[in-house]
Order: structure tokens, then sequence, then C-alpha cells
């Protein structure tokens, strides 16, 4: 029994604790980049349109949405610049935007994760409404991605960048779960009539008129059987690499049935965390030498 209690308490150090040895890192945060760069150009686009006391989610309406006068929501903590200076929308996904640039390119080191954290979470702390279905889970993977840039070539800063990366993959896993959960908790998804009616409603690519129900019903079983795959190829070492493929598989689907391209890029980004690099990619940064 001590024998036993010894390998799990080894095994656990080494999953959490070991200096990071995954080539991938570098390309997963420049992944994570691409994808906070998607969401800061949707938002340049949008935040003049948002904030301003002429915008459609002006001052007051902000206020009473954070709860201004009500006890227990937590609006005096306001931190965000712009309930006080809406006209900083723009020029703060501006800097998002060079931020999430920098994560790709991979300057900046942790700088640029930060700064590009903090534009995100600000942006989304004062206009709530935009935020999308996968950008909670981009906000964590940003906030990881600061540990996975080199600060200086020392053990404890790449036992630092493993823990993050374990994050990033936990995160991930918890997202998917919940998500599959949820969705075999509703009698909709098993029916076919959740995709049915997203369908119908114009969301994705597909027609709206003239989609048939069974297409609808094979879509529908295909988003719990591939959410399925994902989490087993995720536990289970020895098919790990088909994880790869089915991730995009299920990014396919939802791009099919909700057309969301950046809710798509928010996912297969984070999911990169988990899977080997695919044989002749060469990640020569850097980051990759310190490792």
């Amino acid at each position: 029994m001590k024998t036993d209690t010894a390998g799990i308490w080894e095994c656990w150090n080494r999953f959490w604790f070991q200096p990071l040895l995954a080539p991938s890192a570098p390309m997963t945060r420049a992944l994570i980049g691409c994808a906070s760069l998607l969401v800061f150009a949707n938002h340049a686009v949008l935040a003049s349109q948002w904030l301003g006391d002429s915008g459609w989610f002006d001052g007051s309406a902000a206020l009473a949405l954070a709860g201004q006068g009500v006890e227990g929501t937590g609006a005096e903590y306001r931190w965000s610049p712009l309930y006080s200076y809406p006209w900083l929308g723009l020029p703060l996904t501006v800097l998002g935007i060079i931020a999430s640039l920098a994560m790709v390119v991979g300057r900046w080191s942790w700088l640029g994760c930060l700064i590009a954290y903090f534009v995100l979470v600000m942006i989304h702390h004062r206009i709530p409404l935009l935020i999308n279905k996968g950008e909670p889970l981009l906000a964590a993977g940003v906030l990881y991605c600061t540990l996975l840039t080199p600060i200086q070539e020392t053990s404890l800063f790449r036992v630092l960048s493993n823990l993050a990366l374990r994050m990033l993959q936990i995160h991930f896993l918890i997202w998917m779960a919940m998500s599959l959960f949820s969705m075999l908790a509703n009698e909709t998804w098993w029916t076919g009539e959740a995709v049915r009616q997203l369908i119908v409603d114009g969301q994705g690519f597909l027609p709206s008129r003239g989609t048939p129900l069974w297409c609808a019903e094979f879509l529908a079983h295909s988003v719990l059987v591939l959410q399925v795959g994902i989490l087993a190829a995720a536990l289970n070492p020895s098919i790990r690499p088909l994880g790869r493929w089915l991730t995009i598989a299920f990014c396919a689907v939802i791009l099919l049935v909700i057309g969301d391209w950046i809710y798509a890029a928010i996912l297969f980004a984070s999911s990169t965390s988990i899977w080997p690099i695919p044989p002749g990619i060469a990640v020569s940064t850097h980051e990759s030498r310190s490792r």
C-alpha cells in the first residue's frame, strides 16, 4: 500500500510540477493569440457602436446591468476604465490586437499575454453583452500563456510553465465535459430539435429551408459523439493523436450549425495544449531551445 501511495504521489508531482518538455507550447500560445486577435478585431468593429452616451449600451445601462444600487452585486468593483471613459473602447481594442500579434510572433514575452488578458477582461467587464460562447475560455487561456513564454532559463520557470500548460488542458477538458453534460441533460439534443431550430433560425451555414430532419438529427448526435471522443482521446495516451482530428471535426460541425468562427478558433486553439505536435512541424524558437 505504501508503494502504491508513493507511486501515485510521484505521478501527481510529475504531472503538475515537472519542467515543461512539451515542444508544442509555443504553437499553443501562437494559436491562442490568433483566437484573441479575432476577438479584438470583432470588438474593434463593435466597440464604438456599444460604448458612449449614444451607444447601444450607454453608461446608465452598463451601471444598471452591473447592479448599481443593488446590494451584493459587486457593482462597487467597477475597475474597468471604460465605465468612466467609454471613448477608450477603440484604442483599447487596438492595443489588444497589437498584444495578440505579439503572442502570435512570440514577442514581448509574458507582457504581451498580460496586456491582452487585461484588455480582454476590462472590455467584458464593461460590456458583458459582447461576451460570446468561448471568450471566458479564451480569457483563461491568455492568462495561462503568460507562463508559456521564457522570462529566464531557470528550472523554476520551466516548472511554472508546465503548471500553466496543465491548467490550460484541465480548463479545456472541464469546458468540454460541461458542454457535453448540458447537452445530454437537454432532450432537444437527443431528438435533434435543438439543431433543427438553429438551422431554421439561420445561425450556421446550412440553408434554413430544405434541410431534412435526418440531417439535423445526424449533426446533433455528431456533436455529442465527438465530444465524448475528444474527452476519451485526451484521457487515453494511445489514441491521443486522434483527438486533434476529432476536434477539427467538432469545430466544423459548430461552424455548420451556428457559424461562429471565433468560438471554433478558441476551442481549437485551447485543445492544442493536449494533442502531440504534428510530425514535420518544427518549433525552432528560443522557447523550444530553452526547454
